[in-house]
């Protein structure tokens, strides 16, 4: 049984309805299923949740300005507090499952560069590239692998590791001006690729734009490499996008009230 960390501000995702995270869950309740067909993950959250969500939440403030250094605070706090064990998988409220996947021998996926290649990683640019830049230097310093797991879809992270990523996190601080640190994707996952090299296979990940329309959503999730997709803030102008997800995922999830 694979716990699913789902790291939540307190705005109610990007229409402030928490329509993405109902969505979400749903899609878990679809597809989210073992070799015996039965649903075989728990959705926790740590950070904030609407009042019908019926799993286990861990209240925990934003303690600074940059989202992804928040973020990274969270799975730290859940980590530390026991909320996750051992691998558990981070998701955020707008990931999607399209098709069926056993988390359990599910793959972990990493994008098609390793950090140190990246043009947007020399620590340039705007936070999220600065964030990616720190991740690199500070993975490379303490001698772990870089490789560029800061696709935005559901990764495997290991909560042992917490202590160790917060230290990471804390030596980011000390190596650029300003607050932004390094990107907690990164360094948590290629703390579990040293942890479980060998272990569980690692797929390659291209890069992906967001599709223009919605039915192109769903053919995203019809690769053998794909199993859901995600979105941005964007995805609500999309003519037809709402009603498309609410047909696609109308059935309540099981921890709905």
């Amino acid at each position: 049984m694979t716990k699913v960390l789902y790291v939540m501000g307190a705005d109610g995702g990007c229409d402030g309805r928490w329509r993405e995270f109902r969505w979400s869950l749903r899609s878990l309740e679809m597809y989210a299923r073992g070799a015996d067909g039965e649903v075989n993950v728990v959705p926790v959250v740590v950070g904030a949740a609407p009042d019908w969500f019926t799993g286990d939440v861990m209240k925990v403030d934003d303690p600074c300005e940059r989202k992804t250094r928040n973020m990274g605070a969270k799975v730290i706090a859940a980590c530390k507090a026991g909320l996750v064990e051992g691998e558990f998988l981070f998701s955020a409220d707008d990931h999607f499952l399209t098709r069926p996947r056993d988390f359990d021998t599910a793959p972990q996926y990493w994008k098609n560069a390793i950090l140190r290649s990246r043009e947007e990683c020399k620590g340039k640019g705007n936070n999220f590239g600065v964030s990616l830049y720190l991740a690199r230097e500070t993975l490379l310093k303490h001698g772990y692998p870089a490789m560029d797991f800061s696709q935005h879809f559901n990764t495997f992270f290991h909560a042992n590791d917490w202590r160790v990523a917060k230290d990471l996190m804390k030596y980011s601080l000390t190596l650029k001006d300003g607050n932004v640190g390094a990107n907690f994707h990164s360094i948590f996952a290629n703390m579990w690729l040293v942890r479980n090299k060998g272990k569980r296979p690692l797929v390659w990940r291209p890069d992906r734009k967001y599709p223009n329309d919605t039915p192109d959503l769903m053919e995203a999730g019809r690769t053998d490499r794909f199993a859901g997709f995600s979105i941005n803030d964007g995805a609500f102008k999309v003519k037809g996008f709402e009603a498309w997800m609410n047909a696609k995922y109308s059935a309540k999830s099981r921890w709905e009230k």
